[in-house]
């Protein structure tokens, strides 16, 4: 019986002391877990503070540079779009949300008629260059179904002093929308209709600019309905590179005002040769402007006949 309760005071007494040894073990890892739990939150505050403030610094900083380019784009629109061109930035942002297509699905270019010297020139000073344009809206474009978009054409305020110029603030703002612009323009003795062009929301790399046709002054004075004559011609060739090119679309224009160009032989004659140069570079770069051949044969058949 003594060796009995020895054994068991024993065996109790080691029991005691694991019991005692791991509630010392469950108190250490319980306060190293406390101690990380308290140390974890301090690190994920710190951390968000820091993101927080981070965030802060950026956000700060994006709203400096939204203001700095509000700030831009009102001083470029008091000082370079609203004394110089007609149409409302408004509208035109408003445009861009649904652009004019045609039967085809294709974005309808913008026609612009720059207000330049010359075209009062043409006028012979008793017209105005609104006159001009609705004459040319209503004598070419409408009376040829061009499928060109003439909303904005009277564009400008007061006369283009420089055609780069005007074209990039014009890209500026309207290079979410395809757009052509004629500018008739006297170099020395020479008349030159030049274009600028560019598509839909492709950027400022896109943007082409172009001396069309060129020809002597003297070749008009006899002919005051040749400068108009070759302006529709320049139009209508920029748009139908613009189908060709850019679209795999048929071209249009071509086909509907071609009695009208054959009418004046020297017109033809330059019309036919950019086309002639347009069936050139297609065919050089057919595997990536897929431009069918039933197409550029009928635009052969079409400059030859």
């Amino acid at each position: 019986m003594v060796y009995s309760g020895w054994k068991a005071r024993k065996t109790s007494a080691e029991h005691n002391a694991r019991s005692i040894s791991f509630q010392e073990e469950l108190n250490q890892i319980r306060n190293e877990f406390g101690n990380n739990k308290v140390q974890a939150e301090i690190d994920f505050l710190r951390e968000c503070h820091t993101l927080g403030m981070q965030n802060q610094r950026e956000a700060a900083l994006q709203s400096c540079i939204d203001r700095q380019q509000e700030e831009e784009f009102r001083r470029f629109c008091e000082k370079s779009w609203n004394a110089h061109f007609r149409p409302q930035i408004n509208a035109v942002l408003e445009e861009m949300k649904q652009p004019s297509i045609d039967n085809a699905g294709v974005p309808r270019l913008k026609l612009m008629m720059a207000r330049t010297p010359l075209v009062a020139d043409t006028m012979d000073r008793k017209g105005t260059y609104s006159d001009f344009c609705d004459e040319f809206k209503e004598e070419y474009l409408l009376q040829y179904n061009l499928g060109m978009d003439s909303i904005w054409m009277r564009g400008w305020e007061c006369d283009c002093v420089s055609a780069m110029a005007d074209t990039m603030n014009l890209h500026y703002i309207m290079q979410g929308l395809p757009t052509v612009i004629i500018y008739p323009i006297k170099r020395g003795d020479s008349l030159s209709i030049e274009t600028a062009t560019w598509g839909y929301q492709l950027g400022q790399s896109h943007m082409i600019m172009d001396k069309t046709f060129r020809i002597p002054m003297s070749r008009i004075e006899g002919n005051k309905e040749r400068m108009s004559v070759l302006m529709i011609a320049a139009a209508a060739y920029v748009d139908d590179c613009y189908r060709l090119m850019l679209h795999h679309s048929p071209a249009d224009s071509l086909y509907k005002i071609k009695g009208l160009l054959q009418e004046d032989e020297l017109v033809w004659e330059l019309l036919t040769n950019k086309y002639r140069g347009l069936i050139i570079q297609s065919q050089s770069v057919a595997d990536t402007m897929l431009i069918g051949q039933e197409e550029i044969k009928k635009l052969e058949n079409t400059i030859e006949s």
